[in-house]
Parts: structure tokens; sequence; C-alpha cells
């Protein structure tokens, strides 16, 4: 459990740079990039801010997973997102209005496919749980 001590920790970390220096440092994290999710806790009604890895699906598009590091339980960002259908990110400092789409069927197994390619470490967070990893879609809307 240690290891997922760490992620919370780290991840509270990395938000704070990225929100200090509005998206300047630490938006792309080892070769990965990496946007802000807002979210309404579900409990607190609290805005909270959350890094996740992501890929671009095309210009407006950006996929995004609930790992959690392979934990058995979804990450409080998802559990805070799943019935609601808008939210914001902040990629590379620009705040994005967006809608709310996770995936199922074939185009859940596209994105996987593409986020793979992207982090092979999913896949291995896939093999340490029983959970179904919930992949997300976040497409800009012109709100």
């Amino acid at each position: 459990m240690l290891r997922f001590q760490l992620i919370k920790w780290f991840s509270s970390f990395h938000r704070y740079v990225l929100i200090k220096s509005n998206g300047r440092l630490m938006h792309n994290l080892l070769g990965h990039n990496m946007l802000l999710l807002e979210n309404i806790g579900r409990k607190t009604s609290q805005i909270h801010q959350t890094p996740l890895l992501y890929i671009k699906s095309s210009e407006s598009t950006f996929l995004t997973v609930g790992s959690f590091g392979g934990h058995p339980k979804h990450p409080a960002w998802f559990l805070n997102i799943k019935d609601i259908k808008k939210t914001n990110l902040i990629v590379k400092g620009k705040k994005l209005s967006v809608d709310i789409h996770i995936l199922s069927g074939n185009k859940k197994k596209e994105a996987w496919r593409k986020l793979i390619l992207e982090y092979p470490g999913f896949s291995r967070y896939q093999e340490k749980t029983s959970r179904p990893i919930p992949v997300i879609e976040f497409t800009a809307s012109n709100d």
C-alpha cells in the first residue's frame, strides 16, 4: 500500500507545480503529456484538480484512464466524474470546457490500444486489479 500512498503524494506535488507554473512546468512528465482535470468532490462539493496522463485522439479530444496504479478501487477523481456530463481540463495552461464520455465496447478497446502504445504500464496495472480500468474521453465543447 506504500506504492499507492506515493502515487497520492506525487500527484499532490505534481498538481502544485502545474498550478503554480500555470502549466508551463511538468506538463510533460518523462515524455508523457499531462493535463489537470477539474472535478467536484462528490462528498465534499469542493473543487479538486488531478494531474492525468493523456493522449490526443483528435485536435479536440483527449483520452485518459482511471488506473490508480492498479489499485483495487477506482480513483476518487473517476468516481467524481462518472455520473456527470461536463467538466474542465487545464492543458498546457489553457482551460477547456469538455464533455465526458466513459468508453465501452469497441471504442474502449481501440482507445485502450492507443493508450497502451503511449504508456505500456497501463496493461500491467490492469493485470494487478480485478476491476476493469475505465477509459475516459474528454471532448472540448463550445461552451
